[in-house]
């Protein structure tokens, strides 16, 4: 039997008006319906199945999707301020711009959605114990140079050795060199050797400006979606070949990581 919802002259409804309404009440269908019939149900009521109103929303171009967390922190000055300073470095030909971060990687991933037959149950085998391994890399999204090592957690010195590594590894073609990094307590140590690069901060609760985030997520999707390591030793080895590809396709990564999209 089709779910109907009450609905005051339908063909006359406003695609603002609907989304209003399917933003209220919980994410269970039936207590969505019951909210568009509070707001839009009038006089001469009109029952319209929920299918319909499905179609209606993919006809608009629009698709249900499950909010992502998003800070209330965000400070809209900073970030404006951020992305000017960024716009003007990134015009320099002389100035090179490289994004750091750190990532965590586990061997017991939570799984993701995949396709599958109807009826069937879709599982993905667990190991029973909780792996985990942290990356910490920076890329540099004009040239698409990659930079990563492995490390059992994160804090001052392991980021001193990081930049270490990165200085001996890194071609630098350009003179001016600047590592955009988030506010963590490690990144702001005084006593850092930064060797090449010039520290530049993020604003605060705004990862979504830095582009090496891409890459996190690029590489999980593509070499950690449902797969298990049995052991340490298994998820290195994943690890490694998921680094180096990012490393032997900086096409690829330029058009992950291009900033131009942040302007």
């Amino acid at each position: 039997m089709a779910r109907v919802l009450l609905i005051a002259n339908p063909e006359n409804a406003t695609i603002e008006e609907l989304k209003q309404v399917s933003r209220v009440g919980s994410n269970e269908t039936a207590t969505r319906c019951s909210a568009i019939q509070m707001l839009l149900a009038g006089a001469d009521r009109q029952l319209v199945c929920y299918e319909t109103v499905v179609r209606f929303f993919h006809k608009q171009g629009d698709a249900l999707k499950t909010p992502q967390p998003w800070p209330d922190k965000q400070d809209e000055q900073l970030r404006e301020t951020f992305l000017h300073k960024l716009e003007q470095l990134f015009k320099r030909p002389d100035v090179d711009i490289w994004f750091a971060d750190e990532s965590g990687f586990e061997g017991d991933p939570r799984p993701r959605k995949r396709w599958d037959k109807k009826g069937r149950k879709t599982r993905v085998t667990k190991n029973g114990g909780h792996l985990r391994i942290n990356v910490i890399g920076m890329v540099c999204p004009r040239s698409g140079e990659f930079f990563a090592i492995e490390a059992s957690h994160s804090d001052s010195a392991t980021y001193q050795a990081f930049l270490d590594e990165a200085d001996k590894s890194i071609s630098f073609q350009r003179t001016t060199h600047i590592l955009i990094m988030d506010n963590a307590s490690w990144h702001k140590r005084k006593t850092t050797n930064w060797h090449n690069w010039q520290p530049m901060y993020l604003p605060p609760y705004s990862p979504d400006l830095n582009p090496i985030e891409r890459i996190w997520l690029t590489m999980k999707a593509r070499w950690f979606n449902n797969y298990v390591c049995k052991n340490e030793e298994k998820l290195l080895e994943r690890l490694d070949k998921a680094i180096l590809d990012v490393i032997d396709n900086p096409h690829m990564t330029q058009k992950t990581t291009a900033i131009g999209t942040l302007f």
